[in-house]
Order: structure tokens, then C-alpha cells, then sequence
């Protein structure tokens, strides 16, 4: 699977923002601007960006366009994916970014208490 370059701002969310037209940057009386994180409207930090530069490492990264289309087309989606791809970690990730852009909820489950609990701290960094 291919690795891709890293952006500031997710394709999919800065399409939708900017279909309403809000602006992807932050602006303090200057000319410089920083990507803004749409969730929060606050920069990027550079934790987050440590963390992104890991997360297009991962297989299943490549998919993410794919998997946004599917998440607008169909009302069930199954997953397979080999142990480390990201399913676990990157794909309720996307769900929340997609949620954000239709005003909708998400709900992710896990089969034991302990594993959801550490995913659901990995997920939230």
C-alpha cells in the first residue's frame, strides 16, 4: 500500500467546509495563517501533526476516500483488514470527521471493556 504526503487539513473535511463556505484558516491581524482544526476551531498542535505523520503510514489510510464515499452511500458497512492496518484506530477517527461535516452522531463499539477503553484514549489523541 502507498504512502501519501502529508497535509495539514483532511481533503474531505476542507471540501465540506468550504462548501459552507467557512473559512480553513486562522488569521490574528496578520498575514500568516495556521490550518484550524474543525472540531475545535483551534490550530493544529504539534501533537497532532506527530500524530498524522503516523496515521498515513498505515494501510489503511489509501482507503479513506473510498470509505468517506461509502459512509454517504450506504447504511451498513463490513470492514476487513489485517491486525496493525488502523481499522481499530483510523476508522471511527473518520467517522467523527464525517459526522461533523452531516450534523450527525457516531457510536463505535468494542467487544470488551478494556480494549474500548484503550482505544477509546487512543482514538481521542
Amino acid at each position: 500500500m502507498s504512502k501519501r504526503r502529508i497535509e495539514t487539513l483532511d481533503p474531505f473535511i476542507k471540501k465540506k467546509r468550504e462548501e459552507r463556505g467557512i473559512s480553513t484558516s486562522v488569521t490574528s491581524g496578520t498575514t500568516v495563517s495556521a490550518p484550524v482544526n474543525p472540531l475545535t476551531g483551534l490550530p493544529f498542535t504539534p501533537k497532532y501533526h506527530e500524530l498524522f505523520r503516523k496515521r498515513i503510514t498505515l494501510p489503511v489510510f489509501e482507503y479513506k476516500n473510498d470509505f468517506m464515499r461509502l459512509l454517504q452511500e450506504r447504511q451498513c458497512i463490513v470492514l476487513v483488514g489485517e491486525t496493525g492496518s488502523g481499522k481499530t484506530t483510523q476508522i471511527p477517527q473518520w467517522c467523527v470527521e464525517y459526522a461533523a461535516s452531516t450534523k450527525k452522531g457516531v457510536c463505535c463499539t468494542q467487544p470488551r471493556r478494556v480494549a474500548a477503553m484503550s482505544v477509546a484514549q487512543r482514538v481521542s489523541e
